[in-house]
């Protein structure tokens, strides 16, 4: 709870201060924060779009509340900025599976 607390001082200060973000966005993932963690990812991401990590991360969340589509969406995105992303081509190819879709799984 104190680093949630810490990183919203942090972007109270430095609002576009694009890791703190990020980092909220996991401390709230953390403590099962999902939509308001899916909020700071997303925040991320508008900040600066080209965020590789917020994208791969916000498709692990999406996939945990079963929007599977959006999920599969936020990791190819990742993957698109950041071609050699292991955890985002990890995190598609679950998400894939969980669909029935072996083949590209």
């Amino acid at each position: 709870m104190e680093s949630i607390q810490a990183y919203q001082q942090a972007i109270h200060i430095q609002p576009k201060f694009v890791e703190v973000h990020n980092s909220l966005g996991n401390a709230l993932r953390e403590q099962g924060r999902l939509e308001k963690s899916i909020q700071a990812y997303q925040q991320a991401i508008h900040i600066q779009p080209g965020h590789s990590n917020a994208y791969s991360t916000l498709g692990i969340i999406l996939k945990e509340q079963g929007r599977l589509e959006e999920s599969i969406q936020a990791c190819q995105q990742a993957i698109h900025i950041q071609p050699d992303h292991a955890e985002a081509h990890k995190n598609l190819g679950i998400i894939l599976l969980l669909r029935g879709n072996l083949l590209q799984g």
